[in-house]
């Protein structure tokens, strides 16, 4: 979260608001995760994210 649990929780209160912190970071967050994937590395140390892989 950008602050602090109260004032995330007066944020909350007003949907609008909510939006335009919430969506923006969450834009920042995607993009970066993008570029991660497009890098070959979907996760840190760059082998597969759920454990060996199944090729034989």
């Amino acid at each position: 979260m950008p602050w602090s649990v109260p004032i995330m929780a007066m944020l909350a209160t007003s949907p609008p608001a909510w939006r335009r912190v919430m969506d923006r970071r969450a834009q920042r967050v995607m993009q970066a995760a993008e570029l991660r994937l497009t890098a070959g590395r979907a996760h840190p140390g760059g082998g597969p994210a759920n454990g060996p892989s199944l090729r034989a």
